[in-house]
């Protein structure tokens, strides 16, 4: 690691403890024990500093989603909410970081329009491909894409205002099960894996193919329904 990419790091975790607002680099040398001469050499500017702390949280948020995406074709829901627990063990310390440069780019900071295009698009389109691959359509799966991170965003918020990680544990539980169980537009769920089939794509019959040697068939809802299931024992309500 490079003294740059080292002082970056100090950068952003005194950034995440303290807050960026108005803190000039004469302030934050001393607080990192150098000097404002080496921030300028490394970073130009206070500004130029602040793009490279919004980099880094961008940076952050991609490698966060292309982790997620790796394993979302096995199980969308079980990696939400894996993704989840990362996140919200991470929400103390980061968190009202996150927020602020993202105050920043809603506000039209040049140093952070890069981060605003990424927090409109970057993640919908990510999410929006996990949920094709739990089988719904690409407009559903958009729709549930934009759904998801806002109640992401929102109990992210909580967390970082409340501290209550039991309740927004909770309430993403509570969410990540209304969606598995959701089914698509025409609510084709396959009882074996839990998932929703693109009714769209996959015919009724197609649909009634996907048995468990020893268990009843899916079932084909009508739309608005939803049907909670149990491995072992099928449908056990409506």
């Amino acid at each position: 690691m490079s003294r740059r990419e080292e002082l970056l790091g100090q950068v952003v975790a005194w950034f995440a403890a303290h807050g960026i607002g108005d803190t000039s680099l004469r302030t934050l040398a001393r607080e990192l024990g150098t000097s404002h001469r080496m921030l300028i050499y490394h970073f130009g500017s206070r500004e130029g500093l602040l793009t490279e702390v919004v980099g880094a949280v961008e940076a952050g948020e991609r490698a966060a989603l292309a982790a997620l995406l790796e394993v979302a074709h096995e199980d969308p829901y079980a990696a939400g909410a894996a993704f989840w627990t990362h996140v919200a063990d991470a929400a103390t310390t980061f968190a009202p970081l996150f927020f602020e440069v993202s105050g920043l780019a809603m506000q039209g900071a040049s140093y952070a329009a890069g981060l605003r295009s990424w927090l409109a698009d970057g993640w919908l389109d990510g999410l929006a491909a996990g949920f094709e691959a739990g089988g719904f359509t690409p407009s559903r799966s958009r729709e549930l894409a934009q759904e998801s991170l806002a109640m992401a965003r929102g109990l992210l918020f909580e967390l970082a205002v409340t501290g209550d990680r039991t309740g927004v544990d909770a309430a993403m539980g509570r969410y990540v099960e209304e969606v598995r169980f959701r089914g698509n537009s025409l609510g084709c769920i396959d009882i074996l894996t839990g998932r929703a089939i693109d009714a769209t794509r996959d015919s009724a019959q197609h649909c009634e193919r996907w048995n468990q040697p020893s268990g009843p068939p899916p079932k084909v809802l009508p739309p608005g329904s939803a049907v909670f299931l149990s491995r072992s024992h099928g449908p056990l309500g409506w």
